[in-house]
């Protein structure tokens, strides 16, 4: 069996060797192989795929042309934060974290945070993939204790490296 190109059929092996995608450039090759030798199931056995994929591939091509290649867009899972309440979200985090009374806001907190105000139920692993899509760097640095003193911590480090050389130099002698 024939399969018609149309006159105006691209260079199939050209375009497998630009082509980054992997799946996109089987799809090409499969192509190819329709164009030379014309059998959806030799096809099918030389790629390792199944025939009703290759005849799929073939239709779609026919209808879009080398872009009926590509995988079509998917809807994926309804997100749990409308996008419309992404800045809020982002507000109350950052409120939530500076009524916090020393140390820091953990996930759990951001989890019953986001379950209570916006009613989304995250786990709470994914509470980072939230934040980190909402550009929220989650580094922070190490708390301090609301009695330190930081004159003494300065005096402490400026002299700690003569009194650790005199220790030493006592030690040693």
């Amino acid at each position: 069996m024939k399969f018609d190109f149309g006159a105006d059929c691209p260079d199939f092996s050209k375009l497998a060797k630009k082509e980054k995608k992997a799946c996109v450039r089987v799809r090409i090759l499969a192509m190819a192989q329709l164009k030379d030798n014309g059998s959806i199931g030799k096809t099918a056995k030389s790629l390792h795929v199944n025939r009703h994929s290759v005849g799929e591939w073939f239709r779609s091509f026919k209808e879009r042309g080398i872009q009926g290649l590509y995988d079509l867009p998917r809807s994926g899972a309804k997100p749990k934060l409308p996008k419309e309440k992404e800045q809020e979200f982002v507000a109350e985090v950052l409120a939530l974290q500076e009524n916090k009374k020393g140390g820091r806001i953990t996930g759990y907190d951001i989890q019953k945070m986001a379950l209570k105000k916006f009613d989304a139920n995250y786990a709470e692993d994914s509470i980072y993939g939230v934040l980190e899509r909402l550009k929220m760097s989650w580094i922070t640095g190490r708390s301090k204790h609301p009695k330190a003193n930081e004159a003494e911590q300065k005096a402490f480090k400026k002299n700690f490296k003569k009194k650790l050389l005199r220790f030493f130099r006592r030690k040693l002698n």
